[in-house]
């Protein structure tokens, strides 16, 4: 009797361990989980899998919870859990199998939050750790678009044609393409805003500089003025054989174009012709030359005591 009474006995110490931790060996939940993930359930999937992490006894489970975990809260968009529960996958369980995967993921995390810096140093780290790892492709994808992001666009372009190059098959293959023709239309427009930036300096000065020489000959016009005042002179001085030929029709004729282009210049939306407004621009000056001979030629007369 004795006998049969310690084998239960025995049993029950043999059980107990297993009643007390009843789900150390998989239950089936993270499968339906991944179930439901693949059926774009995200949210059930993710309550299953937080489930499965409050369980103290589900300890096998846990490390492919967290994993599922940071993906389902990828899918659903929330990248601050999505982060928080990666970077504790790739802590606590370095060893898993599933942390290449895991570290795209998180740098994927990193990228479409906008911290492209971020995820150029994780999608690297991944590409160094695992070069023949099937989303190398995708990485150095958008390692890539990462800088092109930043303006770097010099070194997003030699990644995107080492993608071309080295994975003629990857999924990304179009649109590493279809990036660098957005790469060389950037080029030409910052090129362009460049020489925009440069021509729109340049007529400023140029305009700076006619004005500040108009205002000069209007001054000197003024001081002219005054003197022939003083001496009983007047304006309408006939040009001698030592003046410009024919100065005061070159100057009518100057004027009337001038007059001519700013009326167009003034009808144009929304922005005046380039052409035209060089050619007012060189027309002024030239008139303002021509009245400046001529108010020279008239203080020299002055001075010299001419009459009309």
């Amino acid at each position: 009797m004795r006998r049969f009474r310690t084998a239960p006995a025995l049993l029950v110490a043999l059980i107990l361990p297993f009643a007390a931790y009843p789900q150390t060996v998989p239950d089936g939940r993270i499968e339906r989980g991944i179930r439901l993930f693949g059926e774009e359930k995200y949210s059930e999937a993710l309550e299953l899998f937080n489930r499965v992490l409050a369980d103290p006894a589900a300890q096998t489970d846990r490390p492919d919870a967290v994993y599922w975990s940071g993906l389902s809260y990828m899918a659903l968009g929330d990248a601050v859990n999505a982060r928080r529960t990666l970077d504790t996958f790739l802590k606590e369980y370095p060893r898993h199998p599933s942390v290449p995967d895991a570290l795209y993921q998180r740098a994927r995390v990193a990228y479409t939050s906008g911290e492209y810096e971020e995820s150029i140093l994780l999608f690297s780290t991944f590409l160094e750790k695992y070069p023949d790892h099937s989303f190398a492709s995708s990485a150095l994808f958008w390692t890539a678009d990462g800088l092109f992001s930043l303006g770097r666009l010099a070194e997003s372009e030699t990644l995107f044609r080492t993608l071309l190059a080295d994975y003629p098959k990857s999924v990304k293959f179009e649109a590493a393409s279809y990036k660098l023709a957005l790469i060389r239309y950037k080029y030409r427009e910052n090129e362009l805003l460049t020489l925009l930036k440069w021509s729109h300096e340049e007529s400023l000065r140029v305009i700076e500089e006619f004005q500040r020489r108009e205002k000069a000959y209007e001054q000197a016009l003024a001081v002219y003025q005054r003197r022939l005042a003083d001496t009983g002179a007047s304006l309408a001085v006939p040009a001698p054989a030592a003046a410009p030929a024919d100065s005061d029709q070159r100057i009518a004729a100057l004027n009337a174009r001038i007059e001519e282009l700013t009326k167009a210049l003034a009808a144009q939306a929304p922005s005046p012709s380039a052409d035209k407004s060089a050619e007012l621009l060189a027309l002024k000056a030239e008139t303002l030359e021509l009245l400046s001979l001529y108010i020279d030629w008239l203080a020299g007369n002055v001075e010299k005591g001419a009459r009309p």
